[in-house]
């Protein structure tokens, strides 16, 4: 009998082009899927 591979999700998100409301415009960009974890997040960074 064949293992059944199960896939993960991938741990890059891709971000779209956007514009801010403050109009500024934000180009598509790949950022780490949120996980929960705040100890390795960005903003947790000072």
């Amino acid at each position: 009998m064949k293992k059944k591979r199960t896939r993960k999700a991938p741990r890059v998100v891709k971000v779209k082009k956007h514009r801010r409301k403050n109009g500024q415009t934000v180009k598509s960009h790949k950022r780490s899927k949120p996980d929960g974890i705040e100890e390795n997040n960005h903003s947790s960074k000072n």
